[in-house]
């Protein structure tokens, strides 16, 4: 009887040692599978923090993109049509160039833009004025200037030196839709 309670003491300690064996195995095996995934998860949560900023910084750009784009609106774009715009440009050029003679064609609509080919024809008194010219030309931006080339020629008596630009001023065909919170 004896013999019998320590066979059945030796096969619980084993019982009891295979059970705490599993449970270790079990532990290691699901333990290290978690350990994996854990970092799994921590990588991808790293990579999406980095793809939030990287977004956050595009948003900013587009922003401060959209914010220049509004400044360079005009503040009466909404209420006017894009030909609108470029005959009061053609006005402006006028105005400032007081000498000048604008020879203008009909409007195009090609390449998803309208413009209106010019011709500008002033005397040349002075280099710097002719220069301060076309750079007021050049620098306009809403709607804006395209060269096709630029003249400058004495005449056949030599009594005259004149300036004569070719291009045309265009302007995108679409219209912006309104932004809210932007500056109209």
């Amino acid at each position: 009887m004896m013999f019998y309670n320590e066979l059945k003491k030796a096969v619980m300690r084993h019982l009891i040692g295979g059970i705490v064996f599993a449970v270790i195995l079990f532990v290691i095996i699901f333990g290290g599978r978690y350990g994996e995934s854990l970092v799994g998860t921590v990588k991808l949560f790293e990579k999406q923090k980095e793809n939030y900023k990287k977004m956050s910084d595009s948003v900013a750009d587009l922003e401060k993109v959209m914010a220049q784009i509004d400044a360079m609106i005009p503040a009466d774009y909404y209420s006017k049509t894009n030909r609108e715009f470029i005959l009061l440009s053609i006005g402006n050029i006028k105005s400032k160039l007081k000498y000048a003679e604008v020879k203008i064609d009909d409007f195009k609509e090609e390449g998803g833009e309208i413009s209106m080919p010019l011709e500008i024809h002033f005397p040349v008194d002075d280099y710097t004025v002719m220069t301060e010219s076309i750079a007021y030309i050049q620098s306009l931006k809403f709607p804006y200037f395209i060269f096709d080339g630029i003249e400058v020629a004495r005449s056949k008596d030599n009594s005259e030196i004149t300036c004569n630009i070719k291009g045309s001023i265009r302007l995108p065909a679409g219209r912006l839709s309104q932004r809210s919170g932007g500056s109209e």
